[in-house]
């Protein structure tokens, strides 16, 4: 059994910062992750990147250039750099694959029950819109549960006509066109370059292999942003995805509203009754 739910990008790629295949077990991509994960522990061990790691924040970077088997040192570089964005856009994929199934989801059950036409008097209608999430499905089924019929819960999704392109990705406006492309591809060329003189450099190939990871992704990012400058935002904004109309007597008026609350819908409005005069 899969089960989708809306994950933050930013924390896969923090797994996989702290160990390659990490991050992909978090967005749920279990083989790959899996895979991943072996490979690096393997690379690792052969490279003797352990006692690496210990003598180069103990200070002593002669032992380090003397320990170092480079040869399965120089696959370390692009290997941490590709899981950290793997496992970021791996997290993307998951949560667009969660907003198409809400929305087939959604559709198919506006097409299996029938829509209410008019409003008695004691009725009243309430319109909310949320963003792509669980809590949609928890509010829907919470009406339901409060005496709402299904045939007065309408929730459709909706079409956002533009998206503009963003250095950062969200947890829920993730549409793939953030900046991140060039900003890591400069940053794996930088940890490779790094690491590959940092053997004849004082700080040795594990310090060296980080500040290029560091000063390759800003480059990257830096020239990135010059290319799509005028077009670009920091952060991708919220967008209401999903709206939902609900008609019920006006008696459970507050508990719907208690339920949008908790629900985290972005807003909703109690339709006003109109008379004819």
């Amino acid at each position: 059994m899969v089960i989708l739910d809306k994950k933050n990008p930013w924390v896969g790629a923090i797994w996989s910062l702290l160990s390659p295949g990490l991050g992909q077990l978090y967005a749920g991509s279990t083989v790959v992750g899996t895979l991943v994960l072996a490979w690096w522990i393997y690379v690792a061990y052969k490279a003797e990147a352990v006692r690496m790691w210990l003598y180069s924040f103990l200070g002593d970077y002669n032992a380090v250039a003397e320990m170092v088997d480079w040869q399965w040192f120089l696959f370390m570089p692009s290997m941490y750099a590709f899981a950290i964005y793997q496992a970021y856009t791996a997290v993307i994929e998951s949560n667009t694959l969660y907003d198409i199934e809400q929305i087939r989801y959604l559709r198919v059950r506006d097409e299996n029950l029938s829509q209410q036409k008019t409003v008695a008097n004691n009725k009243v209608q309430i319109i909310a819109t949320f963003e792509h999430s669980p809590f949609v499905e928890i509010v829907i089924h919470e009406m339901e549960k409060i005496g709402v019929p299904k045939e007065n819960i309408v929730a459709m999704p909706l079409e956002n006509l533009k998206a503009s392109t963003h250095i950062l990705d969200s947890l829920h406006s993730v549409d793939g066109r953030s900046l991140l492309d060039g900003a890591m591809l400069g940053g794996t060329i930088g940890m490779v370059l790094g690491s590959i003189y940092g053997f004849v450099l004082y700080l040795g190939p594990i310090i060296w292999g980080l500040l290029g990871l560091i000063g390759g992704f800003t480059l990257g990012l830096l020239i990135e942003i010059a290319i799509s400058k005028g077009q670009l935002k920091l952060f991708s904004p919220k967008k209401s995805e999903v709206i939902i109309q609900v008609t019920c007597n006006d008696t459970l008026q507050e508990q719907l509203i208690k339920i949008l609350k908790s629900g985290k819908a972005m807003g909703y409005l109690v339709v006003p009754q109109r008379i004819d005069v």
